[in-house]
């Protein structure tokens, strides 16, 4: 009896969305903070829109971004019904991927497809609303792997320049 899943989680597929990291080709995330665009190179290279002439990417955070987009786990399916409360009217961020599979390594695909994730209002149980265009359902998903997508900023790919001043730590006389 101890092997049986008491929770919704345990009964269900977790994986909501996913498709591969080396398929996705193009990010838009706009949430409360603004917005993130990003085009895959040629070569496989992101192309930061809205990055300063020298900036320097911050490789880990692109690729958490890109990982984070390209697989959404649910915590536990809320329905076919979209209710006010999920807050899917006003998107807490709205994610669109382009994705896509090519044969040729680094080269864009032919065709491509592009999907639509709606984030909406936190609920009580520490988890995001959910909804995919490419699903009937409403799901929770955990707020440890949505919420950096509700905050995230084209700053938060570049690395930080580097100050040389010093600082004098004496105290004023």
């Amino acid at each position: 009896v101890w092997d049986v899943g008491a929770r919704a989680a345990d009964w269900v597929d977790r994986s909501y969305f996913k498709v591969p990291e080396a398929d996705v080709w193009a990010v838009n995330l706009v949430n409360g903070r603004g917005t993130v665009k990003m085009e895959k190179a040629p070569g496989g290279e992101w192309a930061i829109v809205g990055g300063k002439p020298g900036e320097v990417q911050k490789k880990t955070a692109v690729d958490d971004l890109v990982r984070k987009v390209a697989s959404v786990n649910l915590e536990e399916p809320v329905g076919k019904t979209i209710k006010p409360e999920f807050g899917l009217d006003a998107p807490t961020a709205t994610i669109m991927l382009v994705t896509g599979s090519s044969t040729i390594a680094g080269a864009p695909p032919k065709i491509t497809k592009t999907e639509t994730i709606l984030v909406g209002a936190k609920n009580g149980t520490n988890a995001y609303y959910v909804k995919s265009a490419s699903s009937d359902y409403v799901v929770s998903a955990p707020s440890w792997a949505i919420e950096p997508l509700t905050t995230k900023m084209v700053a938060d790919l570049f690395e930080q320049p580097k100050t040389d001043a010093k600082v004098d730590l004496k105290k004023p006389k």
